[in-house]
């Protein structure tokens, strides 16, 4: 297994502490802030997000388009994208017994990982995929005209 950190929050500097004090640079990639996630998770097996604020995760809503299963916390708008069951799991901000329990549930469960990657894709085309807009936009713009 690899872990790979997007971003350069807070706690970066610790996290590269931590790796080299366990003697474990060899087993993660602190990547820092990328413009362009799309080469990450096309390798990933989940997300992880554990945001104690985010009104509009967008790296959410990016792996669900790419197929990738996401473990987040409940803050923000990740309830409702996620679902119930549409392509991942959440758990309470600063809960990190349970965020570490769903982690490590989809890293020991490939068929149960595959199917939430396969309901994260289907959760991403029917909700937010482009196409998905426009048509909505055009039912209501339709709807004006009629009016």
């Amino acid at each position: 297994m690899h872990f790979t950190w997007l971003g350069s929050g807070p706690e970066l500097t610790a996290t590269q502490r931590e790796l080299e004090r366990r003697n474990l640079q060899g087993s993660a990639t602190l990547a820092g802030t990328v413009n362009d996630v799309s080469a990450y998770l096309e390798h990933a097996s989940i997300l992880l997000h554990p945001a104690t604020m985010d009104h509009e995760p967008l790296a959410v809503l990016e792996a669900l388009a790419h197929g990738v299963p996401v473990v987040a916390s409940s803050v923000g708008a990740v309830p409702e994208i996620l679902g119930r069951g549409g392509g991942g799991l959440t758990f309470e901000a600063f809960d990190s017994a349970s965020m570490v329990e769903a982690v490590v549930a989809w890293l020991t469960d490939a068929a149960a990982r595959e199917r939430y990657a396969k309901e994260a894709r289907s959760r991403y085309e029917d909700l937010y995929a482009p196409n998905r807009f426009k048509d909505a936009l055009r039912e209501v713009i339709q709807a004006t005209l009629r009016a």
